[in-house]
């Protein structure tokens, strides 16, 4: 299916510049793996609500940018710029003035000493992806891709934005900032935050950009610790990992396709439910019984 890159800003792209007019002056918004996501761990009512092009929350300001941002620039070289703020902390007028002023011109302030902490992390991290042999050099570096997903009924316009992409070897890296990089703690990560809808979407963005590059694709998570002693997990998905993602983005597709379709976002339920209690409760309540 047509893809293409888009020309604009991460900024940009998080305020869905896919959207046109179709027929009968009828908006048609992009779907994101993000939206994917908060339409199934949660509801369409949430998609439709933080969506930039449909909810109620869509005119209000992002969030300040944090740390996980400021990792980015460091890494990758693009983003937001970074400004130091000459301040010990948050607490003075004068420092919580220079935040709120970076941070409405979309910058990213940072107190000098944790600015030069993130700077020592970044090269420590850095010889550790040597030691992988991962490189960040070259490729394409915050790639934004509009392109359509098979729906039901017709194509779905959706939209992804990639850390890192080389278009030659189909080489995917995106990077995840994040307390813990243990394997068991990524791994529960991956699935709460959808981060393995990500990856499906993401690669099909690619092929779609890229069709030469189908079925070599190559997706990896880089989960980076930002304190000692700033661990560093690369990770790909195995391919029980991989038809979970993919079935979850499909179902996302799906839902998101027929929701635009009747402009109706349900939430989670539509008539009062049973909970039934789960196994585990009732056996601890046995033995607490005994």
């Amino acid at each position: 299916m047509i893809a293409r890159i888009l020309d604009c800003s991460p900024e940009r792209y998080l305020q869905d510049p896919c959207a046109r007019i179709g027929p009968f002056g009828k908006l048609i918004p992009s779907l994101s793996a993000h939206t994917a996501h908060d339409i199934v761990a949660r509801s369409p009512a949430h998609a439709y609500l933080h969506h930039p092009r449909l909810g109620a929350l869509a005119q209000k300001a992002d969030k300040p940018k944090d740390e996980g941002a400021a990792l980015h620039r460091l890494i990758l070289g693009v983003g937001p710029e970074i400004v130091m703020i000459e301040a010990r902390d948050w607490r003075t007028d004068l420092a919580r003035a220079q935040r709120d002023i970076a941070i409405a011109q979309g910058k990213i302030p940072l107190l000098r000493h944790r600015y030069e902490e993130l700077l020592w992390a970044v090269q420590q991290i850095r010889a550790q992806l040597a030691d992988f042999g991962i490189s960040l050099e070259g490729g394409e570096k915050e790639l934004p891709i509009e392109w359509y997903a098979e729906g039901q009924y017709a194509p779905v316009l959706c939209r992804s934005m990639l850390d890192y992409a080389d278009l030659e070897s189909g080489l995917v890296i995106d990077v995840k900032k994040t307390h813990c990089a243990h394997p068991s703690a990524i791994t529960r990560c991956i699935f709460d935050y959808g981060y393995d809808i990500q990856a499906v979407a993401h690669s099909a963005a690619l092929a779609a950009l890229r069709p030469q590059l189908q079925g070599r694709i190559q997706f990896v998570f880089l989960f980076v610790e930002i304190e000692p002693p700033y661990s560093v997990v690369p990770a790909k998905l195995d391919g029980a990992f991989t038809e979970i993602g993919e079935q979850r983005w499909r179902h996302g597709v799906r839902h998101w396709e027929y929701c635009l379709a009747r402009d109706d976002w349900p939430s989670y339920v539509e008539r009062p439910i049973v909970l039934e209690a789960p196994v585990w409760l009732i056996n601890q309540q046995i033995g607490v019984a005994r």
